[in-house]
């Protein structure tokens, strides 16, 4: 996904789900060959950019994202809640991805006026 489109999509998100402030990290992942990780991230927005190497398998409640697997007929570019990752591949891969954690609801008690 580019990067322009992830901050549409942020911007969406959060007017849709009202709220007043957020952050907004990029992370470069290091997986060693044949490693899986798993992040606990929920209430959190993880978009893959762009060139994602056809080696990961990412899976969480929102989807999967597995490029080469044919059975799969549309690929999940945002996840939440328990994200998997696996680097199938037998060398050393990275993966970018941009992550959005939203802070308070424009309704929480702190941003009223």
């Amino acid at each position: 996904m580019k990067i322009e489109l992830i901050q549409q999509l942020i911007k969406q998100k959060m007017y849709l789900r009202e709220y007043a402030t957020y952050s907004v990290m990029f992370r470069e992942l290091r997986f060693r060959a044949t490693e899986t990780q798993t992040f606990k991230a929920p209430g959190q927005y993880w978009f893959l950019e762009d060139n994602i190497p056809p080696q990961f398998v990412i899976s969480s409640e929102m989807g999967i994202y597995d490029i080469l697997d044919n059975r799969i007929n549309e690929l999940q570019h945002e996840h939440s809640g328990t994200i998997k990752i696996y680097n199938r591949s037998a060398s050393i891969m990275l993966l970018r991805v941009v992550i959005l954690i939203p802070v308070k609801s424009k309704n929480h008690a702190s941003t009223r006026k």
